[in-house]
């Protein structure tokens, strides 16, 4: 008997909420990016410039844990 004979070699299955949870999280970051890196230009704020590079590197994870949600096992 194999382990296929079985329901474990089924790929698993991804919940959408989920995603639509991780692609809601990465467009707010990504909006957020935005208006802080235009308001760091306008006032000349090296610490708004550095909060933006930030939610920068929050929306980098939000697109991993979403291309590694789409990896079959």
């Amino acid at each position: 008997m194999s382990c296929c004979d079985h329901d474990c070699c089924e790929p698993p299955q991804t919940d959408n909420r989920y995603r639509r949870i991780l692609w809601a999280a990465l467009a707010v970051n990504l909006t957020m990016f935005g208006v802080e890196l235009v308001a760091s230009i306008i006032a000349g704020s090296v610490s708004l410039r550095a909060d933006a590079l930030d939610f920068l590197a929050d929306t980098a994870n939000y697109a991993v844990a979403l291309a590694v949600v789409g990896l079959a096992l």
